[in-house]
């Protein structure tokens, strides 16, 4: 695979090291919320080629859920504190409807899917067995409901330049 060149650099989002109009893809897993979303973006736009895409896996505030969840009982049940291990930093957050509007109002072509509505549950029927039957039920069920994407705890957003 003569055509694939691996390379791996650590950088900032908002101030990227490479010239304008250099990748076909970029893709981010759970880097936005870490950062300041506009710049980013712009850069994001900058380094992309014409007809380039960007994909990114993010987690979203889902404000039924997470208000549940920012409860004394939520917080004893899923602990939000600092830790490598839960790859919880100190900046964590979830995208708000705000950050998502700001990235839908990009000067890229925007598309958003939210996803993971009842496997939000995984980590407690775990100790069930069942984590793929909450994945094939919410594959299912958000095709059967598509309104209940808005439940959905993970956005996938992929932006392209035209």
């Amino acid at each position: 695979m003569n055509w694939l060149k691996e390379h791996f650099q650590v950088g900032v989002a908002e101030k990227l090291d490479y010239p304008a109009n250099y990748f076909d893809v970029i893709m981010g897993t759970d880097i936005l919320h870490h950062v300041e979303i506009s710049h980013a973006l712009t850069e994001c736009s900058r380094v992309l080629k014409q007809g380039g895409i960007a994909i990114f896996h993010e987690p979203v505030r889902v404000p039924v859920f997470d208000t549940l969840r920012e409860t004394r009982f939520g917080k004893w049940l899923v602990p939000k504190e600092v830790s490598l291990e839960h790859h919880v930093t100190e900046d964590e957050r979830e995208l708000s409807a705000t950050d998502l509007e700001l990235i839908r109002s990009s000067c890229l072509n925007c598309s958003v899917q939210q996803f993971l509505f009842l496997s939000r549950l995984e980590r407690f029927v775990r100790i069930l067995g069942m984590p793929a039957f909450l994945e094939k039920l919410d594959f299912h069920l958000l095709k059967l409901v598509p309104s209940l994407k808005r439940f959905g705890g993970i956005v996938i957003i992929v932006l392209v330049k035209e």
